[in-house]
Parts: C-alpha cells; sequence; structure tokens
C-alpha cells in the first residue's frame, strides 16, 4: 500500500440493543453460547463503536472497558448519545486501548449489554496512494486465478473461489479456503464483501452495512431478537452473529383515525433477513395476539394488524418489534355524530364522509365539518398527596369551549382548582391535590370527549386513636388499626421496643391486624404499629389488659366449731386478677376421701359457716378460692383438720363434755373445774361433778334418757368459784344421731310440657340413721312459695305448660329433715323437641397403630341425626372406621391408628320439630367467633315464592328460636347470622321446609 493514504482508520461495531418492557425487567440475564467477536484497528487511528438502542422509555447508556472501568468524557475518549442511538470514539489509539468494552443499557425497568473486543495492531506495511476500490478489484483478479486440482493426472481443472464460497455457510468459509491453498483469509473476505456490495449495486437493492475508510473492512452486528419466555413478557434476548442486517424496512406502520364501530388497519412492509427473527404487535406492553377483536395476517413482506369495531377503549399506542426495529404508532377513535341532512344537501357534498341514500334523506355518520375534537387525549396521572396536578389535552380549534367534569359531574374553579386554555391545549389545575379528588375527570368538547383517572398517593394516616382492648386469659384477640396509604402500607407490630413475629399479621390496603390466638398474662402491655410506604410511615399504639383468674385468698382460719358446722373467714385476694371479684368458691373434704365436695359457690363475704357436717368421728379440711368472671382462682387449704362437734359431746346413757382453760385464772392458780347442769323443765342449776385442774373434759352418767339437760362449767382457784361458763344448747339424752346431710348431684332429664324427671344422689351423711325417704319440692318462678310434690323417684307431675319452676330436693331420717340441695332451674314445663345436647371427650393420645375409640353422648328429642366430620369431610365407615349410633350415645372407632388420623373430630346433631304453625330451628355456634365474644343471633325467614327476607329477632341469646305465625303448608328458608361487637357475620341458611305437622 501507498503511505500518501496514511490517515484515520474507523473501526465501527453495530450493537443493537433493545429493552422492552410490560412489568419487572430482570436484571440477571440469560447466558449464551454467543462468543463475544474481536475487531480490529490499527495504532494511531480512530476507533468508533455505534450503539443501536431501543425501550420504553428510551434507555440512557454507559460505556465501560473490562468489568469495572466506566469510560467517561474527555482527552481522547469522546461519548455522545442522541436518541436511540449512541457512540463511542477513541482518537489516536494505542496498544493499551485493546480489551473488552461493554455497552450497558439501562432504564427503571433493568437494564442489558452487549461487549465487543478491540485489538489494535501495530502497522505491518505503508499505504500507498491508491483507490481501494481499484486495489481490492485487483486482489479479487488475483483470486479468479486457476487452482490445480487432481481431476486426473493429466487434467487441470479451473475453480472460481468466490463462486463456491457463494453457497457455503459462512461458519465453513476458512475450511474451504485452506482446501484450495488460500492462506490470506482476510483479504479473501474483504474480496468477497466488495463483490456483494457490486451486485448490489446493479441490481439497485438497497442494503445496510458499514465499511471502513481504511485497507481493510470490519464488520460485525449484533441484534438482540426478542423471544417470549413461555407467555408475555419479560423477553429474554437472544443473540446472533449476523453477516447481513437481521431486517430490511420498507414501510413503517402510521398513525390511524377511525370512527367507532370502524375497522382500524396498520400495515408495515418489513424484509426479514433471518428466520430466527419474527415480528410481533403490541398495544401498550400488551402483545396481541389473532382473535375475535383482532386480525394478524402476513402477505409477503407486509404485516398487517386490523382491529376489528373500534371504540374509545381501543385508542392508544400500537408497536411493532422485530428484531432491532420498533415502531409504535397512535390509534384515534371518534365518536359517531347522527345528522339528517336532505338529499339535495347531500349532492351539494356537504360535509358527509360516508352516506346512505334512503328516500330524500342521507344519514351521515360522521362529525359535521368543523366541529372540534380531542388531537390530544388526556392521561391517567398518579400523584402524590398535597401535590400540584395538571391534567392537559389537546382539542383541533383553539376557540371551541370545552366543559369539565369528575365522576360525571361538573367542576368549578375555586381557590385550589384552576381551569385555563393556551391555545389547543386545555389544562385543568389542581394546586393541592386530596384523596377527595381521585376519580375521572372527563374534558367535553360537545362533539368528542376523553377521560383519565387520577389516582393520588399518600402517607400512611391511622384512622383511629390509641386503643385499650381487654381479654380473657385463654381467650383469642384481634388488634386491628385501620388506615388510609397509597401505595399500600408494609406493618410492624411491636411490643415495647422487640418486633413481633409476622406469622399472625395480616395487612390488608386499607388495615393491618394483629392476632394473638390464646392471650396469656404475659401479653399484657403496650403494642405499637408502625405503617411504612414510599411516602412516610405512621404509628399507632394499643394498650391490652388481661384478664386472669384472681390470686389466692389470703389469712384462711376456722373461727368457730358447733355440732355439724364450722365457721371460717378469709381476707382478699391481692391480685382480682383485673375483673371484680363476684363471689368466693368454698368446699370441704373428710380427710379419708380424696374428694372435694362444694359447700357453696356463691359465698358473697368473706366468711361462711359450713353446714351439714358430721358431728365427731369424722375431720374435715376446708378450702376457699376467689372467682371473677373468667373464672376461679387457686384455692387455699385450712392447716389442720377438724371434728364439726361443739365441746360439748352427748351418748345414749350420758354426756361427754370438753372445755378450754379460762384465759384469765384471776391471779391464782386454777384448782379444779364444777360442772353444772339443769333439766329443760326446771330453772334450777346443780353441780353434778368436780373435775381437777389438769382435766378439761368429764363423762356425766347422772343423766336420764330422752331427757333434755343444759350444761355449763365454772373454775375455782383458792380465792372461789368464778362465774359459769356460757351454757350448751339443749342436749337430749338419747342414740348420737342427727339430721342427714343434703342429697346430691340433683339433675333433671326427660322434660316436658307436663311433668320432669329429677334425679340425684344419696347424701354423703345419713346423720347416723337410716334415710326414710326424700322430699321434692318446687316453686314458680316469680313467687317465694314452695309445693312439696311426690317423694318417690318418679316424674313430678301437674306442672302447668309454659311456666317455669325451680326444683329442690331433702332427705329425710329419723332425726330429722335435711337441708335442701342446692336449687336446679329455672326448667320451662314444655316438650323437649329440639333440644339437644352432645358432649365429647376434650382429647386423647394414642400410639400408632393402636385402636382409636372416640365415645360421644347425645340426648334429645325427636331422636337427632349424628354426623361426624373430620377436617371439614364428613368420616364414613370403612375397612379401619366404624361409627356405632344408638340412643344417647355414638362412637367412632378406628382399627390400626395412623398419624394421619390426627386432627380434630367433630360430631354434629340434628333434630327439629315441625307444625302447621311453628318451626324450631337450631344450629350451632360458629367455629370462628372473629376474635370477639359472640353477643346475639339474627334470625330471618322468607317464603320461597318471595324474595323478601323478614327478621323474626336479632337478639337471640340462645342457639334455638321457635318460628311462630306461619302460614299452614307454606315452604319457608330460614337463615341465621352471629353478630359481635365489630359487626354481624355471614348468614348461614338452611333447606326449605314445609310448615306442617309430620303425620297428617
Amino acid at each position: 500500500m501507498h503511505s500518501s493514504h496514511e490517515g484515520p482508520v474507523i473501526c465501527r461495531s453495530s450493537l443493537f440493543v433493545t429493552i422492552w418492557v410490560a412489568g419487572k425487567i430482570r436484571t440477571t440475564q440469560k447466558k449464551t453460547k454467543t462468543k463475544t467477536k474481536t475487531d480490529h484497528c490499527l495504532k494511531n487511528t480512530v476507533a468508533t463503536f455505534i450503539a443501536k438502542v431501543g425501550g420504553d422509555p428510551i434507555p440512557n447508556v454507559k460505556w465501560m472497558k473490562g468489568k469495572w472501568r466506566q469510560l467517561n468524557q474527555g482527552g481522547r475518549i469522546i461519548i455522545q448519545q442522541r436518541g436511540d442511538e449512541a457512540k463511542l470514539e477513541i482518537k489516536d489509539t494505542t496498544k493499551t486501548d485493546s480489551g473488552m468494552y461493554k455497552c450497558v443499557a439501562f432504564n427503571q425497568h433493568g437494564e442489558i449489554e452487549r461487549s465487543v473486543n478491540l485489538q489494535v495492531e501495530e502497522r505491518k506495511q505503508e499505504v500507498v496512494e491508491e483507490d481501494v476500490r481499484g486495489k481490492l478489484k485487483r486482489y479479487t483478479q488475483n483470486l479468479h486465478k486457476l487452482i490445480p486440482t487432481k481431476k486426473k493426472e493429466d487434467e487441470e481443472q479451473t475453480i472460481d473461489i468466490l463462486e463456491l464460497l457463494k453457497n457455503v455457510d459462512p461458519k465453513e468459509y476458512e475450511k474451504y479456503a485452506r482446501m484450495y491453498g488460500i492462506t490470506d483469509f482476510r483479504g479473501l473476505l474483504q474480496a468477497f464483501e466488495l463483490l456483494k456490495q457490486t451486485r448490489e449495486e446493479e441490481s439497485h437493492r438497497l442494503v445496510r452495512y458499514i465499511a471502513t475508510t481504511a485497507s481493510f473492512l470490519l464488520r460485525f452486528s449484533i441484534s438482540c431478537v426478542l423471544k417470549p419466555e413461555k407467555k408475555g413478557w419479560p423477553f429474554w434476548p437472544s443473540i446472533f452473529c449476523l453477516d447481513h442486517v437481521p431486517v430490511t424496512l420498507i414501510r413503517d406502520i402510521e398513525n390511524q383515525t377511525v370512527l367507532t364501530d370502524e375497522d382500524a388497519i396498520f400495515e408495515c412492509e418489513i424484509k426479514i433477513n433471518y428466520p430466527e427473527i419474527k415480528l410481533s404487535w403490541y398495544k401498550g406492553t400488551q402483545k396481541l395476539d389473532s382473535s375475535d377483536k383482532y386480525e394478524i395476517k402476513i402477505e409477503g413482506d407486509r404485516h398487517i394488524l386490523k382491529i376489528r369495531n373500534c371504540q374509545l377503549e381501543d385508542q392508544g399506542n400500537y408497536r411493532i418489534v422485530c428484531g432491532p426495529h420498533i415502531a409504535s404508532a397512535r390509534l384515534t377513535v371518534i365518536g359517531k355524530c347522527i345528522l339528517n341532512y336532505t338529499a339535495r344537501e347531500a349532492q351539494r357534498g356537504q360535509n358527509n364522509i360516508y352516506g346512505k341514500e334512503r328516500r330524500d334523506t342521507i344519514t351521515v355518520l360522521s362529525l359535521a365539518e368543523g366541529d372540534p375534537y380531542f388531537t390530544g387525549k388526556l392521561q391517567d396521572y398518579t400523584a402524590v398527596e398535597k401535590d400540584e396536578v395538571i391534567l392537559q389535552c389537546e382539542i383541533s380549534k383553539a376557540d371551541a369551549p370545552v366543559k369539565w367534569m369528575k365522576d360525571g359531574k361538573p367542576i368549578t374553579p375555586s381557590k385550589n382548582v384552576v381551569i385555563k386554555a393556551d391555545g389547543k391545549k386545555r389544562i385543568l389545575i389542581l394546586k393541592k391535590a386530596l384523596k377527595k379528588d381521585i376519580g375521572q375527570y372527563t374534558c367535553d368538547c360537545g362533539t368528542d370527549q376523553t377521560s383519565a383517572n387520577l389516582n393520588i398517593e399518600a402517607a400512611p394516616r391511622i384512622k383511629t386513636g390509641d386503643q385499650n382492648l381487654v381479654v380473657d386469659v385463654g381467650k383469642p384477640l384481634t388488634m386491628t388499626v385501620p388506615y388510609d396509604a397509597y401505595p399500600r402500607a408494609e406493618a410492624e407490630w411491636l411490643k415495647g421496643e422487640e418486633s413481633l413475629p409476622t406469622t399472625t399479621v395480616d395487612t390488608t390496603t386499607d388495615c393491618t391486624t394483629f392476632k394473638i390466638y390464646e392471650a396469656k398474662k404475659s401479653d399484657k402491655g403496650r403494642y405499637k404499629v408502625v405503617l411504612r410506604n414510599k411516602h412516610g410511615q405512621a404509628e399507632a399504639f394499643i394498650n391490652v389488659e388481661v384478664i386472669d383468674v384472681p390470686g389466692p385468698v389470703r389469712n384462711l382460719e376456722v373461727t368457730e366449731i358447733y355440732d355439724g358446722e364450722v365457721g371460717l373467714a378469709w381476707q382478699e385476694p391481692e391480685s382480682d386478677g383485673g375483673s371484680k371479684i363476684i363471689g368466693y368458691v368454698v368446699e370441704r373434704r373428710d380427710i379419708k376421701r380424696k374428694t372435694w365436695i362444694v359447700a357453696t359457690d356463691h359465698a358473697e363475704n368473706c366468711e361462711y359457716t359450713v353446714t351439714g357436717l358430721q358431728k365427731g368421728g369424722v375431720e374435715y379440711l376446708f378450702r376457699v378460692s376467689a372467682r371473677n368472671r373468667v373464672g376461679t382462682g387457686e384455692p387455699v387449704e385450712t392447716e389442720r383438720p377438724v371434728e364439726a362437734k361443739s365441746k360439748f359431746g352427748e351418748q345414749k346413757f350420758g354426756a361427754t363434755l370438753t372445755w378450754e382453760a379460762p384465759e384469765y385464772d384471776g391471779g391464782s392458780p386454777i384448782t379444779g373445774y364444777i360442772i353444772e347442769l339443769r333439766n329443760r323443765a326446771s330453772i334450777k342449776w346443780e353441780p353434778t361433778m368436780t373435775t381437777g385442774a389438769d382435766e378439761l373434759s368429764a363423762v356425766l352418767t347422772d343423766v336420764v334418757e330422752n331427757e333434755e339437760y343444759f350444761f355449763r362449767v365454772r373454775a375455782q382457784n383458792m380465792v372461789g368459784v368464778g362465774k359459769p361458763s356460757h351454757p350448751t344448747r339443749a342436749v337430749k339424752i338419747m342414740d348420737p344421731i342427727e339430721r342427714p346431710s343434703p342429697p346430691i348431684n340433683l339433675d333433671h332429664s326427660d322434660q316436658t310440657k307436663t311433668s320432669v324427671q329429677l334425679t340425684w344422689e344419696p347424701p354423703l351423711e345419713d346423720g347416723g340413721s337410716p334415710i326414710l325417704g326424700y322430699i321434692i319440692e318446687r316453686r314458680e318462678e316469680g313467687t317465694d312459695k314452695w309445693i312439696r310434690c311426690n317423694p318417690k323417684l318418679v316424674p313430678v307431675t301437674g306442672l302447668k305448660a309454659g311456666s317455669s319452676y325451680y326444683y329442690r330436693v331433702s332427705a329425710e331420717n329419723a332425726a330429722g329433715v335435711s337441708d335442701p340441695a342446692e336449687a336446679i332451674g329455672p326448667l320451662t314445663a314444655e316438650d323437649p323437641f329440639g333440644k339437644l345436647y352432645v358432649k365429647l371427650l376434650a382429647g386423647l393420645t394414642v400410639k400408632a397403630g393402636t385402636k382409636i375409640e372416640l365415645p360421644a353422648k347425645i340426648t334429645g328429642k325427636p331422636e337427632p341425626q349424628i354426623t361426624w366430620t373430620k377436617a371439614e369431610k364428613i368420616l364414613r365407615p370403612d375397612d379401619r372406621i366404624t361409627i356405632e349410633t344408638k340412643p344417647d350415645h355414638s362412637t367412632v372407632t378406628i382399627t390400626d391408628s395412623k398419624r394421619s388420623d390426627s386432627g380434630t373430630y367433630i360430631i354434629e346433631a340434628v333434630n327439629s320439630k315441625i307444625t302447621n304453625e311453628s318451626c324450631l330451628l337450631t344450629w350451632n355456634p360458629p367455629r370462628d367467633d372473629g376474635g370477639s365474644k359472640i353477643t346475639n343471633y339474627i334470625l330471618e325467614k322468607r317464603a320461597t315464592d318471595s324474595e323478601i327476607w323478614h327478621k323474626l329477632s336479632s337478639t337471640i341469646k340462645d342457639t334455638s328460636f321457635r318460628a311462630t305465625n306461619l302460614t299452614p303448608h307454606k315452604e319457608y328458608v330460614f337463615r341465621v347470622s352471629a353478630e359481635n361487637m365489630y359487626g354481624i357475620g355471614e348468614p348461614a341458611q338452611c333447606n326449605p321446609i314445609i310448615a306442617k305437622y309430620a303425620f297428617g
């Protein structure tokens, strides 16, 4: 080469980078097997890299050398970016400029990069002053020389290597060149490029390529072709090394304007040079496929998108993505205005686009000439609370009046709202956007309108003040904090300064909750919730008080002892558990037995006298516990057992007396005691026995059987005899028997409207004499009169239907009638239909492989239908499970148990009674009370031939209700809802029933 051609050499690399976004773009890039290509340039030349980028929005570009060094403008480096084209120039290249260069394109949705290696080489020969084309032409002619090949020993064949390479895969060029003895592979490629260029110029075809102005040609292009990973976005880039540009654009898509109900057609003409590249259509970020709405077809190089039956919502940007080429066009849909013109006016061609003659009129389906329409539409807007909001659109006529509306209501200017026009622009300004400004805004010019949605983002704002909540130990508690925020806030719950686990936190768009499933005393305290989003944060506090059972009573002691009675006294507990004490539970126990018997569970004061005890021969312990609305606290026992007998005992032919020494001896030691008695029929006290000073008991035998006596004791010292003690009550000299204690465990069953069955157990103490019988009494509610009933163990009869009664039972022996057992009631005299009682054991733990038995006691009339469920699935018998249901009980038996048998088993019993005019309804409480106690139930009815629900009651406390005043033989549907302090739950509805007797 000649030195006269020495000058700057431009090394160009065409880097096509496409970033298209719908949602989030993954920042990690799928690895490909494409090898980074190396470009060469000479020392002291200019190396230029050009990158074509695309995205929405157009990404920014940074250039890197190697992995870490970012290149900046200055010195020999020039960096430029204009729209979707970025350029890097390195002047006066040196050997140290060799290395890998990366173009990194990024926008708010992610980033992608492409790289190329640059090799700066020393000059090997001088460049002579000669036309490059001529030099290459001569080189091409040299390549057309005859290349000898062995056809026969005496023959030679001429091969045109360029014609041969035309039909060879470019990857095989070097292989074929070496096969035919060509070692200047670079020169061969230059000649082949020149040949292709010449042929393309002759056929007037447009081929896009980049050439150097030096003595060599360097071409390298990377096309990022978007391919869907599965469905929709995001797309992964695949890299192809191409010899030609990926696509050739002949005609691009253009904006379209159509009327409503018409079809819109977008069309472009693109020659796709590689089968790997496909053309895709999008509306915004949504990829379009052929459907009833869209028709996509290809006719040669023509690509067509047809949008059928266009409506206003079809307006927007439609785009094509074809390899590195991305283009978009806008579809505008104009609402139709129906105007009538006479045939004569129509003939004049006045203002019609589409017409259809119909007698003497033409219906014009278009806007009248000169009618304004919107050329620039309103765009959806998202603002931060209290920021200024500007909504803007553009109309075809500068003087056209418009009307602004929010959610269909006119907007009037105010201190915060400004409406103005600027040429063809129409502007609405909200100086300080608030939450109440959220909505749809419309600009209407009479013949056209445009709408957009305004959304206001705001920092969290708590909608309540500090809360004070109270929960019982063992009960669930849900703490709820309502708030306003956009976007939705993230919630952090704390107790003190310690963060709480998120497993029981639930945060929605308008509230956050923290749930405690079983409250403990340790859950008491001050809770804080912090709500955060990108605009700020807010805090709320909740004080939680956990109500527990009371603490133990203090200083329990025995204060008095009488025959069959013991007096107790104590002090209130130090802690009432957070709730007022409503009573005390007093219990007794014979030290020879393990069972505690309740003497009373509603002692109102801190003292109580336990009655009905056996007089002598039995020692008792007593215990007392405090009770509040949550439950009963820990009991406190007396320290020593005591006998319930007076200091003066009695026996058949005598009396045993005991006493204690006086508290004061008068200043002289006691020398003895004098015992005196008095017959009940006399007023004279007579001395009957004396004892020594150390004797504090005596047995008197000088008494007569069946006579009654009073006894007293005097102490004496050297000075004389002191005052007598208080006398005993009258004591009858007879066998030591007493009245029995009250019967126990009084209960009822088989209640009807005329009778009730009562059952009880014999008294714990018979008083030393056999029980002769029992006395049964009843008292009607609202009266104080007890009426004696049949004392035998038979149903109590003679009841008045619908009335409520209390019942009590007393035992009788030779000594008399006992105190009555604690009364039960009130019990309503009515047939027991609809009443169900189900009792199932609380829990069971078994070893795998053993048999499981789950017995349940059920009572009710009529006989209820039984259903067993586990995990909300009905339990049915199989080879391992048997279900045995008989009157009054049902048992599930599981043989060869497995771990999968663990869980909660539920038994449901259902019965009902229906008459011509009434229906008894029963239901089970909801399994989830919503974290708050159920306060009442709401029952409604609806005739099946009506859609109107009628409320029967909204204050039902129980889980049963009798619906009355029904129309005979009419079909009804009933539903019931549970209500707590936070509101009414979803109703449960029964199957339709007919108001008629089951038999006739």
